[in-house]
């Protein structure tokens, strides 16, 4: 077990505690891989775990409610969907689900091209 993923938490704000909750959780999935937990911050490199605050900036989370933050099952399953899930799992919010709150209307994200394209390589020409 030699990769190590990063975990970034929201709020930034660490919780006496919650890394006991966070390694037992961590524990009882049987991942092949360590979790390195730090501060979330926008265009992080992983999906965010959200303990009981949606983020304030635009990323993928999977958030869990404040009542829940201290519950080993709710953390747990959290934990799972935020390591494992595809982004179509209902417990992960995507960018595309976030704006569209935010805006009060649906949004779909789309891929972008680049304004400049690369120049069309020539004919390769054989000389004899």
């Amino acid at each position: 077990m030699s990769e190590v993923r990063p975990l970034p938490i929201f709020p930034p704000v660490w919780v006496e505690g919650r890394d006991a909750l966070l390694r037992e959780a961590k524990a009882s999935l049987n991942l092949p891989f360590k979790i390195l937990p730090s501060p979330a911050a926008a265009a992080g490199p992983a999906r965010v775990l959200a303990f009981g605050a949606v983020p304030d900036f635009m990323c993928e989370f999977v958030y869990i409610r404040p009542e829940n933050v201290d519950r080993l099952e709710s953390v747990r399953g959290a934990l799972e969907a935020c390591l494992t899930a595809p982004s179509t799992h209902p417990g992960v919010v995507t960018e595309e689900r976030w704006l569209s709150a935010v805006m009060g209307a649906e949004v779909r994200l789309v891929a972008i091209e680049p304004l400049v394209k690369e120049p069309t390589p020539a004919p390769s020409v054989r000389f004899y």
